[in-house]
This record gives structure tokens, C-alpha cells and sequence, in this order.
């Protein structure tokens, strides 16, 4: 039997009222916006933007919890700033100080050319 013909797998697409259209056909609904991506895309707003985002009821939990976190970080109240930038550039690598290389000091430095 060819691969999604069985009845078994059809079952998720039959019809519940004649002419119908099929409970699944498109497959599984994509999930909401992340925080992430309203980060990003509320990066140029102004703080009165932000403040009216956040007197939205319309708006969701994800857009909510974004802007609160950018207002906060526009106000400069506690790591909010260092938080933000985390989650929308990552965050930066850490540097290995000369003094945690070895007891030599010496630190090996070798260009290649590519």
C-alpha cells in the first residue's frame, strides 16, 4: 500500500459533514510569535508606542511580556538593558584572561592564511 493511503492515516482527514472541507489540510497550525521576534520587531519603538502596546487588551501574552521588558530596559531599571540585549543578539562570548592560561604567562599566537 502506498505510503498515506492507509486508512489508519487517512482518518485525521475524513470529512465530518458531507462536502466539507477536511479537519486537517494544511497540517499543523504554526505557533504564535516568540518574545524573540516581537523584540525585534518593537526595536524602534518609542517608549509612548511601547506604553500603548501594553494598555492593549488585544494584545497577546508573548507582545505583553516583550514590551514590558523593553519599557523597562528604556527606563534603565536594573538589568533589564543587559537582559534584553541577551535575548536579541546573544550573549557575548566570554574572554579567558592571560592570567587563567598557565602558570608560564606565555601565550602562543599563530596567523594562518586561508
Amino acid at each position: 500500500m502506498a505510503k498515506g493511503k492507509h486508512p489508519n492515516s487517512l482518518k485525521n482527514l475524513i470529512h465530518i459533514l458531507p462536502g466539507s472541507v477536511g479537519l486537517n489540510p494544511r497540517g499543523r497550525p504554526k505557533a504564535g510569535t516568540t518574545i524573540i521576534e516581537y523584540m525585534h520587531s518593537m526595536a524602534d519603538y518609542t517608549v509612548k508606542q511601547l506604553a500603548k502596546v501594553l494598555r492593549d487588551p488585544a494584545s497577546t501574552v508573548a507582545k505583553l511580556a516583550a514590551a514590558h521588558q523593553l519599557s523597562k530596559a528604556a527606563a534603565g531599571k536594573g538589568d533589564e538593558f543587559d537582559r534584553v540585549m541577551d535575548r536579541t543578539l546573544g550573549k557575548p562570548t566570554p574572554i579567558t584572561p592571560v592570567s587563567d592560561l598557565g602558570d608560564s604567562g606565555l601565550v602562543e599566537v599563530r596567523i594562518v592564511k586561508i
